[in-house]
């Protein structure tokens, strides 16, 4: 804009970049409101009942895994890339490996699932019993991850928040 000498041209660039930042925010406004949705808000709210899912995992679950809660734990479970497969041949019996699945989604459910090792009971007392049995710490995570997955789309199944069942009996 520095370089524009002709005061016209400079107060054109100018009203049409104030009227972009105007459109900009219109359109943002209009977006969070088609976001607020009844629904959205519902199930925003159900996945944020289990331990560990935040409101950027649950935003991150709801935008990019459409298929949670109308399709099974396997089928979830390949779709996001934390689905085991083998390498196996004839008597050869090789190392399983994750692959493939919404990368984005993985990262913050993995971030998701270190969480969950602290604060979600069940999801501690399987971790740690994954590492005492000699399991390295990221395949225990991947596996927390897998579990977490589980839960989370019991809970859109059932369309219920999430209960620890362990704490309901203790109580």
């Amino acid at each position: 804009m520095d370089t524009i000498t002709s005061p016209g041209i400079r107060d054109s660039i100018e009203s049409h970049i104030k009227w972009l930042d105007d459109e900009i925010k219109r359109l943002d406004k209009q977006l969070k409101d088609e976001q607020c949705k009844e629904s959205v808000k519902e199930n925003h709210v159900l996945l944020t009942s289990v331990p560990g899912i935040g409101d950027l995992t649950a935003n991150y679950l709801l935008a990019l895994l459409p298929e949670l809660g109308s399709v099974g734990h396997k089928v979830i479970s390949a779709l996001v890339g934390v689905a085991p497969y083998n390498r196996d041949s004839g008597n050869f019996e090789g190392k399983r490996f994750i692959q493939g699945g919404r990368c984005k989604l993985r990262h913050a459910l993995y971030m998701s699932a270190l969480t969950a090792t602290r604060c979600n009971e069940p999801l501690r007392n399987f971790y740690q019993r994954l590492r005492t049995a000699g399991k390295p710490a990221k395949v225990a995570i991947i596996a927390v991850m897998r579990k977490l997955l589980s839960m989370i789309n019991s809970v859109m199944t059932r369309q219920t928040p999430w209960k620890d069942d362990l704490n309901a009996t203790n109580h």
